[in-house]
């Protein structure tokens, strides 16, 4: 099932946010019909892009620059913060990409990551507790968050660019709740 799919699937998903989905991939596809998704689950996986960047070869392999990704979804941040520290400081992975944060704007990016080794990209929800997205990226990566128009605020979703040397990796976050 593709990203589009599942967006779209839902029989709980009201008009107008089923409107602003399709409208979003449409932007995101531009002129080429379907926008470059995969149609597998996201997790723990390696991405690549070309780079030709010499201070970046122990993640390089045949050319390619390979980051390491981890999606979690944590169901409330907060309440699982020494677990989450454990993970972002044990595992080798350049992004952790977190859905159902459940964070405010009271609460602090420090507090996600207060070793400060990531960039700490989130979007809470405003209108209840629940929900949200945030993406973790190494230090060792420049990050670019890019601000989606204000027809798509009412996505969770966080998108930024990773440069790495001479090119950029293009990020979506997303969060679809089940209403």
């Amino acid at each position: 099932m593709s990203l589009q799919t599942e967006l779209l699937s839902t029989q709980q998903t009201t008009p107008k946010r089923r409107r602003t989905v399709q409208k979003f991939l449409n932007r995101i596809s531009g002129e080429h019909g379907q926008p470059d998704i995969p149609d597998r689950p996201f997790g723990v996986t390696d991405g690549y892009m070309p780079t030709t960047d010499p201070h970046l070869n122990q993640n390089q392999r045949d050319g390619h620059l390979f980051l390491s990704c981890c999606l979690l979804n944590a169901n409330s941040l907060v309440n699982k913060i020494q677990e989450f520290h454990l993970h972002i400081y044990s595992f080798v992975h350049e992004m952790f990409f977190v859905t159902e944060t459940w964070l405010s704007g009271n609460i602090s990016s420090a507090l996600i990551d207060p070793l400060s080794k990531y960039t700490v990209i989130r979007k809470d929800r405003g209108s209840s507790r629940y929900g949200g997205v945030a993406a973790l990226v190494s230090r060792q990566y420049a990050v670019v968050e890019i601000d989606l128009p204000a027809e798509f605020s009412m996505l969770e979703i966080v998108c930024f660019d990773v440069m790495c040397g001479s090119g950029k990796l293009r990020v979506f976050v997303v969060y679809r709740p089940p209403y």
